[in-house]
């Protein structure tokens, strides 16, 4: 097996160079795996490129002008990966502690399932007591666009109980293991989907495309929580903030963006009643949903 790993970064040096040490440390314990590691600095003003040439020169480098944001940087990525001829490609963030033997149960978890599957991975905080930030959707209400968790958000949980594989309906990218035919038939991530919502929007494409997507138990990452960019979804925030997340191009609820994935992937009929249940939803998550921070 073939595996490349793809991961963007922006002004992170440090916990970049934490990530990347993990994986070329867990890398070199994989037994049939090749593995290569591409890094898309988006125009990093830090010195994160310095460091990777430096610090690890085997580590492939693509260079952003500063503007593509994730999903660019992810396509990016996949286009460089290309000429690797890779057999899978693992998303990853930046900001992340891998689990114990995390690569091997990824490769383990992925030869367990249907060929052409697409496998992700437990999230949790890196503080303890552990809690989790997403374990898997058991089930997707198309109509509604809601998703109906395995764990809900925060539960604490014991890392050693979490086991198994299981089917989940959408993956975030944070630990997406995909076979690279697959992303190349599916035309990689959608940039309409700047920031946010690729990834599901992945997943989803690819279900109606016939293949299986899961999640294994076995494999783990942990995030630092007031580092990741999904940090705003974790911790409270001010009023205007939140209203004018609507109107952000770059936010998790961008209006135009939300309903680009409400109508490709639910009801078109209902539309207006999906829209109705997203605004009541992020209000009553604004007001009452439980936060970190």
């Amino acid at each position: 097996m073939h595996l490349v790993i793809v991961l963007p970064t922006y002004n992170r040096r440090d916990l970049l160079k934490s990530t990347v040490s993990q994986l070329i440390e867990q890398s070199q314990l994989l037994v049939g795996v090749k593995t290569d590691i591409i890094v898309v600095v988006d125009g990093s003003t830090d010195g994160s490129t310095e460091m990777l040439k430096e610090t690890f020169p085997e580590v492939h480098i693509v260079l952003g002008n500063g503007s593509w944001f994730y999903t660019k940087s992810m396509n990016e990525g996949f286009k460089y990966a290309s000429s690797l001829n890779p057999d899978y490609v693992l998303t990853l963030n930046d900001d992340i502690i891998l689990g114990e033997n995390y690569l091997s149960e990824m490769v383990a978890s992925i030869n367990k399932v249907d060929e052409g599957s697409i496998i992700g991975c437990v999230a949790l905080t890196e503080q303890t007591p552990h809690k989790v930030l997403f374990s898997g959707v058991k089930k997707y209400i198309r109509w509604r666009q809601k998703h109906i968790k395995y764990h809900s958000n925060f539960k604490e949980v014991e890392m050693n109980e979490l086991k198994g594989i299981y089917p989940s309906e959408v993956l975030p990218g944070r630990g997406m293991l995909i076979p690279f035919k697959v992303l190349e038939d599916l035309n990689y991530f959608d940039e309409y989907f700047i920031q946010y919502h690729s990834d599901t929007d992945f997943c989803l494409r690819a279900g109606k495309a016939g293949h299986k997507v899961y999640i294994s138990w076995d494999a783990k990452l942990l995030s630092y929580i007031e580092e990741t960019a999904g940090a705003t979804s974790y911790m409270k925030t001010s009023w205007s903030k939140f209203l004018k997340s609507y109107f952000n191009i770059y936010s998790r609820v961008y209006i135009p963006q939300k309903s680009t994935l409400f109508c490709r992937h639910g009801s078109v009929f209902l539309w207006p009643i999906t829209m109705t249940i997203f605004f009541m939803a992020t209000f009553k998550a604004f007001l009452f949903n439980k936060k970190l921070v």
